[in-house]
Order: C-alpha cells, then structure tokens, then sequence
C-alpha cells in the first residue's frame, strides 16, 4: 500500500495541480525452479494488480514472466547465461506529454540476454574470468500514438584476479557498445513525427591492488583509464539535431571489505 501526494508527478510550476493518491498493489505469481547436474532453470509468471483507491487513474491488470536459463561446466570453466522477460508497463510519454494508465493502453517490454562465460582458477590463488554478454529491449506500445523504443548492446570482460594473502591484485578490462532507437508516431498536424538515436562506446582498462588484514579487513587501491564516446541524434519534420559528449582520462578510488563476523560483511568503495 503506498500513499503518494503527487500521482502525477508534476513541478512546481504555475497552474500545476498536486492529486494525492493510495495504490493498492498485489503480485501474485507462481514460481519454479529446476536444478541439474549442470544445468538451472528458474522463472515466474504472475500478474500485477494496481487499484486507485481515490479513482485518480483506472485500475491496471498487468502480467508479466521471466524465464532464466544458466549452464556451467564446473571442471573446465565455462557456461552460458541467457534469459528472456516480457512484462506489461505503463506507456512512454508521448511528444505532446501524454500518456494514459490504463490497460488498454500498456506497452509491451521484452528483454532478452544470453552471455557466454568462462572463469577458471589457474592456480589456488590465480583466477582469469572472459565474458561475453548481448542484451536486447524493445517496447511495443498498443497506442499507436505511443513511442516505440529499441535497445541493443553488446559487451565484454577480460579479468585476472589474485587472492591477496596478504597481498593481491586483479586486472581488468571492459568494453560496450549500445544503441538505442525511439520512435515518436506524429500526434497532430502540429505536432510531427520524430526519430532519436543514441549511441554509446565505453571503454575501462583498471588494476587494483588489495591487502588482507587478518582475514577481517581488506583494503585496495584502484587505478584505471576510461574512454566514454556518447552521441544522440534527434531527426523531426526535416531538420536534425546532434549532441556529443566524450570523455577520456585516468581514474582512481579505493575500497574496503570488513568482515567482523562469518555472516556480516560491510563494503564499499570510492
């Protein structure tokens, strides 16, 4: 039960009005598991229920599931990851900043994953992990009116970690790509269709050493390099509008991991 003094979630403006709700919500779903000699199997299949108990919106009814898929060849290191989740959500907001609640109205949002990896100790305190993961989204509105939304991205890791005894270190690097494509149906004669594109390329090469403290307190310094290259295009009624933002540059930080009891640990970093 959640109470809220701004469903709308408007500002401060001038002539904006605050309406203050209660949201009844209730998840039921069944859930299940199957575990292998290699091989899991999990999911769920349930449905959201969202009531208005002061009739701000209509009542929603939304299903939802998710299945998850992992295989790991302990003795030679490898396995695979994959999972696909489809869900109904509430519409992205329109040009016009328009968007109804009600089921009628909801967008579908598929998500898919699938990630090969491999993580392999070489020696008792030596381990080299490579992964490789591709990630899809789309949202389907059933508005014809509402944004359509696509997101694919790619991305991989290459690491070598050291157990410290008293010292360690590990090595690291990622790499991701991800594009991402809206799409705006026209809304009125006025108000004319649009297309946004965006597109972001990231790179991180970081080490990090570490020292164990009497198996209770570990500490570590991070040292690394970053190279973020993001662009978004905006195409609407024949003209085109382009924004970069790039950045490339060293970073540093530490972290910290206290373990003051075998069922208590407490970590952060910086």
């Amino acid at each position: 039960l959640e109470h809220t003094d701004n469903v709308d979630g408007v500002s401060d403006a001038p002539g904006q009005i605050r309406r203050a709700e209660d949201i009844l919500t209730v998840n039921p779903s069944l859930l299940f598991q199957h575990k292998g000699a290699t091989t899991t199997v999990e999911g769920r299949f349930g449905l959201l229920v969202e009531q208005r108990l002061r009739g701000t919106d209509s009542n929603r009814i939304l299903p939802d599931g998710l299945v998850r898929w992992r295989t790991a060849l302990p003795e030679q290191g490898v396995g695979l990851d994959a999972s696909l989740q489809a869900q109904q959500v509430k519409p992205s907001i329109s040009s016009v900043g328009q968007a109804s609640g009600s089921t009628s109205n909801a967008a579908t949002e598929t998500r898919a994953h699938v990630g090969p990896f491999l993580e392999r100790r070489v020696s008792e305190r030596e381990t080299v992990i490579a992964r490789i993961n591709g990630d899809a989204q789309r949202t389907d509105p059933r508005d014809d009116q509402q944004r359509t939304t696509r997101t694919r991205a790619g991305s991989a890791q290459l690491a070598w970690l050291s157990r410290p005894a008293p010292f360690g270190y590990s090595l690291e690097a990622n790499a991701r790509n991800e594009r991402t494509d809206n799409d705006t149906p026209a809304q009125s004669a006025s108000v004319p269709a649009s297309s946004e594109q965006g597109q972001t390329r990231q790179a991180v090469v970081r080490a990090t050493l570490l020292y164990n403290w009497y198996q209770e307190l570990e500490v570590g310094l991070i040292a690394g390099t970053e190279r973020d290259r993001r662009r978004v295009t905006l195409d609407t009624a024949g003209t085109r509008l382009e924004s970069e933002r790039n950045f490339d540059g060293p970073f540093g930080g530490f972290l910290a991991t206290w373990r003051p009891t075998p069922r208590t640990t407490l970590s952060g970093r910086y």
